[in-house]
């Protein structure tokens, strides 16, 4: 259903949807959640290009079976909730283009299957948590145009050898760019 000019709230996940994708329309308000007498288990939810707003929803990390979550292009704020670490089988997060601020959480470090982190275009700030070194199955690593801080890590280079895309620019980032991203011969320059 998505590209069409659908709008109004979302109430619920209904529980036989595996892939809903409401991309591109006119949806607002905040994300569905359940509420306790359905068992939703999508594995893809792509909300992107909508008019969402508040918060991410802790009813989010309620949904094990979640593979690919894009809730970018939309009016987010606020800070993400820790139990999205919770989400084992997330394989791709794309929150580009809202306003969400404070840290990226540390248990996001627990998502051994992620591959994609887009986070583009924020108002993240802090440092990058030490914990997303164990993503090792990233290909994608997108921060840039938030207010993160301090030295870019050297675990970049030692850890995520599977990196084929990573964006980093345009925060407060200090010191020297360091030697150890030389080694993500997967990089497309």
């Amino acid at each position: 259903m998505n590209s069409n000019k659908f709008e109004g709230s979302l109430a619920t996940f209904s529980s036989n949807v595996r892939y809903l994708d409401l991309l591109d329309n006119l949806f607002s308000g905040h994300i569905p959640h359940t509420d306790g007498t359905m068992n939703p288990n999508p594995e893809v939810i792509n909300l992107s290009k909508n008019r969402f707003t508040g918060s991410v929803s802790v009813h989010l990390c309620k949904v094990p079976s979640i593979q690919v979550l894009d809730l970018s292009q939309n009016k987010f704020l606020g800070i993400l909730p820790e139990c999205l670490g919770n989400l084992i089988n997330l394989t791709v997060i794309v929150l580009t283009n809202n306003n969400i601020t404070g840290v990226v959480p540390s248990s996001l470090g627990s998502l051994k299957n992620l591959c994609s982190l887009n986070f583009r275009n924020n108002r993240f700030e802090g440092d990058i948590s030490m914990s997303l070194h164990n993503l090792e199955n990233l290909v994608t690593m997108d921060l840039g145009n938030n207010l993160l801080m301090g030295a870019i890590p050297l675990w970049i280079g030692e850890k995520l050898l599977n990196l084929v895309f990573l964006n980093l620019e345009s925060n407060k980032f200090t010191g020297n760019i360091p030697l150890q991203l030389c080694q993500l011969n997967n990089i497309i320059t």
